[in-house]
């Protein structure tokens, strides 16, 4: 016998009225008690409708089945009505970061800064990435750098004040430069870097000349409280030309051997220098006053432009005056950007960490603005990582040009990762990322390790997950306790890991050696492996569903236990771990 699904139960194909009507009463007695008590509605002097079922002209009554009219609209036009629901997401091109949240399906994310690029998603490579103490922003970002490293782009933090990021820079088999007024390494700002092969001579010596004075400008400044006049800027120069034709034919140019011929232009002596140059007195400062022992000499450390990553540990600077973490900051900057400048050097990500310091140097703000929009020639990828948005507060003074830039900065950066905020900077966050009401209210009640992804106009709510090594390398709480959060751990179950055949996950940075897998090949298996024991999970429940009296099987077998099959109408019993029907 024809007949039609409605409402959970089965229309016959000639149903009389009376068995129609004693249909729906029982079916309205059914939803009257599933359903929760209902607020009674105020008395009002209105007309009511006669009950269901009267013909009255004032009834409701009318043919059982209404079909509604469509409604249709742009795919732009419902992501905007429905964040979170219509996304059509990224595509499966990138680093997998984690899982979506609820809301969008809770399907895997998958994210890559330059597919995006040429997918025409984002118009530049550049990031931000904020949230407040304690949400998972860094684990967040030390994750993506690291696994974007897997897959053969090269990491930079061009400053970490805080040592976080040298931990992981060694399990990843990377380079750590450690720079301290105590310490026994050197780095020499006027180190040429790597030669770019498109120069000729000439034009390569151009380039250094010119990189040379603007640090030295740079740094000058910092030293002795003021901008240089044009005298002074004139003598710096004859000094440097000097000092690079002196050393020509001995070694490599340091800011000592600048020193002395601005205390002695014509030969070069050490000595006191005049009373009245502000310059050399304030070069004299990082040659042999307090600030001496980290930029004086030759280097001492090699910025190793092949090593997957590469991080500049600042954290010696903790506690110095604020002029020497001023010059340290812009001088690492300078001598990492003249390392990572090369055409060919591929890919790379350049992290500022703790960028509320070096956003508050008006001089290495401009050397940032610089690298921002310089990023698709050199194959950069910008990730400055805050703490709030009111961190630019600090920048400037309202309506400077510093501030201006700050705030260019957010602005250039099409992709945003923003982690929980609290109430009072909600509405500042919300109008220096452009965020909508409903993602700015997301943003407020996000729990840790849960994002909101901000890429384009195209908004995603994404729970990073670490694995239980990457927890162990990347936590941030110092000589806090670390407790490891159930929603962010990764542990693979024996099983899993029996068909593997390993007896735990390979660390960050493992290399494989002769005749042994890959570290990738590894977690790939593991993967597969994860994905086909749920599978097959699935597959036992749905043999375990019985699809007996309904017409079609694999919507009945696909109903939870404890729901209603929608073709049918029977409830689905829940199924214990023995197999038997609770």
């Amino acid at each position: 016998m024809k007949s039609r699904a409605f409402v959970g139960s089965v229309i016959p194909e000639r149903e009389t009225r009376a068995a129609r009507k004693a249909r729906e009463i029982e079916m309205r007695e059914r939803l009257a008690a599933a359903a929760p008590p209902k607020r009674q509605p105020a008395p009002s002097a209105e007309p009511k409708a006669k009950a269901w079922g009267d013909r009255s002209p004032k009834a409701w009554w009318g043919p059982a089945h209404v079909t509604p009219r469509p409604h249709r609209a742009s795919s732009l036009v419902t992501s905007y009505a429905y964040p979170f629901l219509t996304e059509e997401g990224l595509g499966t091109r990138g680093v997998w970061m984690g899982k979506l949240a609820d809301i969008s399906g809770g399907g895997d994310f998958v994210f890559d800064p330059y597919e995006l690029y040429n997918a025409e998603y984002v118009t530049g490579t550049s990031m931000v990435w904020i949230g407040t103490v304690g949400t998972g922003k860094s684990a967040g970002a030390k994750s993506f750098a690291c696994r974007m490293a897997t897959m053969g782009v090269k990491v930079t933090v061009a400053s970490d004040p805080k040592g976080e990021w040298a931990p992981v820079a060694e399990a990843m088999g990377g380079k750590v430069i450690t720079l301290s007024p105590s310490g026994d390494q050197r780095l020499n700002p006027l180190d040429e870097g790597p030669r770019d092969s498109r120069l000729s001579d000439a034009a390569w010596a151009r380039l250094v000349k010119s990189r040379r004075r603007l640090l030295l400008s740079s740094i000058i400044p910092s030293l002795i409280g003021r901008d240089l006049k044009p005298a002074e800027h004139t003598q710096l120069d004859i000094a440097l030309d000097r000092a690079v034709d002196d050393r020509a034919r001995r070694g490599e140019v340091t800011i000592r051997d600048v020193y002395r011929w601005l205390v002695d232009p014509e030969h070069g002596r050490s000595g006191a220098p005049a009373a009245d140059s502000d310059v050399a007195h304030g070069m004299r400062r990082l040659v042999e006053g307090d600030l001496a022992g980290v930029f004086d000499g030759e280097s001492t450390v090699e910025f190793d432009a092949d090593a997957p990553m590469v991080v500049m540990d600042t954290s010696g600077f903790m506690g110095a005056s604020g002029t020497l973490l001023s010059v340290a900051m812009t001088v690492v900057a300078a001598w990492v950007e003249a390392a990572v400048m090369d055409p060919n050097g591929g890919r790379r990500i350049l992290v500022y960490d703790e960028g509320w310091r070096m956003l508050r140097d008006e001089l290495m703000l401009l050397r940032m603005s610089e690298q921002w929009k310089l990023a698709r020639q050199y194959g950069l990828c910008n990730l400055l990582v805050m703490h709030r948005i009111t961190d630019l507060d600090m920048v400037g003074d309202q309506g400077s040009a510093a501030r201006a830039i700050a705030q260019g900065l957010l602005t250039d950066a099409e992709i945003r990762v923003v982690y929980r905020q609290e109430a009072d900077v909600l509405e500042a966050t919300k109008e220096g990322l452009g965020l909508t009401d409903r993602e700015i209210s997301e943003v407020s009640a996000l729990p840790r390790g849960m994002g909101l992804w901000k890429i384009g106009k195209r908004p995603f709510l994404v729970s990073n997950i670490l694995t239980e090594q990457e927890l162990e390398v990347f936590k941030t709480s110092g000589r806090f306790e670390v407790e490891i959060p159930d929603e962010i751990l990764v542990d693979p179950s024996p099983r899993t890991l029996a068909v593997v055949g390993q007896s735990q996950l390979y660390p960050i940075g493992w290399q494989a050696e002769s005749g042994e897998k890959s570290a990738r090949d590894e977690y790939q298996e593991l993967e597969f492996a994860q994905r086909g024991l749920e599978a097959s999970r699935a597959d036992t429940q749905k043999d375990e569903v019985s699809t007996v009296g309904c017409d079609s099987p694999s919507i009945h077998a696909a109903t939870k236990p404890g729901k209603y099959c929608i073709r049918c109408g029977e409830q689905i019993a829940d199924v214990e771990p023995d197999g038997a029907a609770a």
